[in-house]
């Protein structure tokens, strides 16, 4: 029997980027438990990536009021990896993600009605 490896259940979800060619830094958004040394883990080995660093920033989740009262939506972590080869991205791989975090777009929605 072959040798057995244990891959964390780690949910990185990619936010899209600007071109899907050269890509030399990609962002995940996922848990707050997870720690860079485990990011960079993972993608080495599960997807062959080379990784040359990693940046993480932690965000609360935005207070929201409801009729039925206030609620929270969860905690994040916003990661930043950076590559040392560029990669190409296929077409498929967005179908039906928007092109950018919903935190921008409201930015830039408030700051064009000015």
């Amino acid at each position: 029997m072959g040798r057995l490896v244990h891959f964390a259940n780690i949910p990185l979800r990619i936010v899209r980027p600007e071109s899907l060619e050269n890509i030399k830094e990609v962002v995940f958004r996922t848990v707050p438990s997870v720690n860079k040394v485990e990011i960079r883990r993972y993608l080495e080995s599960l997807y062959g990536l080379e990784v040359d660093r990693v940046h993480t920033m932690n965000y609360e989740g935005k207070k929201k009021r409801s009729r039925f009262g206030f609620y929270r939506r969860p905690d994040w972590k916003k990661v930043v990896v950076e590559l040392k080869n560029p990669v190409t991205l296929p077409e498929n791989v967005f179908l039906g993600v928007p092109n950018r975090e919903p935190e921008e777009v409201g930015a830039a929605a408030s700051g064009s009605a000015q």
